[in-house]
């Protein structure tokens, strides 16, 4: 293929693509409602500024034209002159085209028009301040990015001057389509339509769900062709089904009846042998013995804990008393080595003692009134006669 070949097809290619983007745009400022600051008599209407007539001759009365005050005299002072379409609802607002007047004698009044700024719903769109082109009345500008409003004003930015305005076209892209040049179509499954700059449905046809694209489908068991846009979540179930999409069976609900769309839970009851409130799983009857012993069981019990309770504490007790007698118990003393020699008058005597008392004087026994044969007596004799004892004792040592 050659150089000029591919220029050419080049050519025809971009005059398709800016012909199919012309055919999918709509000026949606034609046939709204307009106002502007004040109003040239006879001629100069405010609706005339969006006719759909571009010829731009104020005689033939397709321009616009303020000027005027109250009483038809002079231009208003130090006052910036406005127009301004209500669209009637909000519209994506971004590519705007003004065309400026002309007379028979080809002067174009760029005077009168700029230089100027466009504010959607009081929101600067896009400030001019001269022409593309001395030669060519209309200029075509864009928001410096979608701007989504009503009322749409342009107003001149330098005061006592007046405004001609011969045509002000909004276009926004035809029902279908979006984007900034309207060239893509909308999802098939919008309704009504699709946003103009993201293409995200307006609205899901029935039986189609999403919160952009509406690529999704509805369950089957909605009782209606259409579900909730953001979720999919159906309205109403159809009978039998219940939950998120309706995917959920009831349970054995009552004969031709049917449980509540969201929770599941039977509306009449459920058959014989179900236990409520979903009717799903088998109802188990308890026989009439089976709470008495049950219950006697449980009393049982608790009499055996109590008892065990009362012997661990009556245990407690006593060792406690226990314990605390021995703190308060006096010590025993030990005893001393002349307790240890002296014998007991209960412990008998041994054959030395005997011999002890053996040798004493009878005579000094007699007045003493000792028994030789009294263990006590002679016991008691050696307590009262230490020195008899001693010299006894002395006797009997050299005897031995």
């Amino acid at each position: 293929m050659t150089m000029h070949s591919r220029g050419l097809l080049l050519l025809v290619s971009l005059c398709c693509t800016i012909i199919t983007a012309d055919q999918n745009n709509v000026n949606v400022a034609i046939n709204k409602t307009y106002r502007q600051i004040s109003t040239y008599p006879n001629t100069g209407a405010a609706s005339n500024a969006a006719d759909n007539n571009t010829a731009g001759t104020l005689g033939t009365k397709t321009c616009s034209h303020t000027g005027s005050t109250s009483e038809g005299v002079g231009i208003p002072p130090n006052v910036y002159h406005w127009w301004e379409v209500d669209l009637g609802r909000i519209y994506p607002v971004h590519n705007i085209t003004v065309w400026a007047r002309k007379e028979h004698n080809s002067d174009i009044f760029f005077d009168r028009l700029y230089p100027f700024i466009i504010t959607v719903d009081n929101k600067t769109c896009v400030n001019v301040t001269s022409p593309t082109s001395n030669i060519i009345r209309s200029n075509s500008v864009t928001c410096s990015s979608v701007m989504y409003g009503q009322v749409v004003r342009l107003t001149l930015t330098e005061t006592n001057r007046t405004l001609n305005l011969c045509e002000f076209q909004i276009f926004v892209c035809k029902e279908g389509f979006y984007g900034l040049d309207c060239s893509s179509p909308c999802d098939k499954n919008c309704d009504e339509g699709c946003n103009m700059t993201s293409g995200f449905c307006t609205r899901c046809k029935k039986g189609f769900w999403g919160p952009e694209l509406c690529h999704h489908n509805c369950s089957a068991h909605c009782a209606g062709p259409t579900c909730q846009r953001d979720d999919g979540n159906c309205e109403e179930c159809q009978p039998g089904f219940y939950g998120e999409g309706c995917s959920r069976a009831c349970g054995y609900c009552q004969v031709n009846t049917t449980c509540h769309h969201q929770d599941g839970h039977c509306l009449a009851g459920c058959v014989s042998g179900f236990a409520e409130p979903l009717c799903l799983q088998v109802q188990v009857k308890q026989e009439n013995w089976v709470v008495p012993v049950v219950g006697s069981l449980a009393a049982a019990l608790l009499i055996c804990i109590g008892l065990v309770a009362i012997v661990c504490w009556c245990r407690r007790s006593r060792e406690e008393t226990e314990e605390n007698d021995q703190r308060v118990a006096p010590p025993v003393e030990p005893e001393s080595t002349q307790d240890r020699d002296r014998p007991s008058s209960a412990s008998p005597i041994s054959d030395a003692d005997t011999t002890v008392y053996g040798i004493i004087d009878k005579d000094d026994a007699e007045e003493m009134h000792v028994q030789e044969d009294n263990y006590a007596d002679r016991a008691l004799y050696m307590q009262l006669s230490p020195r008899a004892s001693d010299e006894a004792l002395l006797v009997n040592i050299e005897l031995s």
